[in-house]
């Protein structure tokens, strides 16, 4: 199952983002309220396309979607600092 979502930035709420993912990248966690962050809002990773921060049952979880172009390396690097920030991250792919 495919779900979209359309991420708003929250300085300028003209500015949006539409992101695609399929479901089982989080099977099992039943999400309460999905919050959306363009790549633009996070400081200092300029290589994460978009994040979204699913808060379910008492914690965040985090997918994380990285541009085509980012070696596997620095994507493992970034998905380290988001795993350190919100406790658990899910990486999903490019887009």
């Amino acid at each position: 199952m495919v779900q979209r979502f359309t991420a708003t930035s929250p300085s300028d709420p003209a500015e949006q983002t539409s992101l695609e993912v399929r479901r089982p990248a989080w099977e099992g966690i039943e999400a309460r309220e999905y919050v959306l962050m363009n790549h633009r809002f996070l400081t200092g990773l300029p290589l994460v396309q978009a994040v979204a921060v699913i808060k379910a049952a008492g914690f965040a979880h985090v997918v994380l979607w990285s541009r085509a172009d980012v070696p596997p390396t620095k994507q493992r690097y970034r998905v380290a600092l988001l795993a350190d920030r919100y406790g658990h991250v899910d990486q999903v792919g490019a887009f």
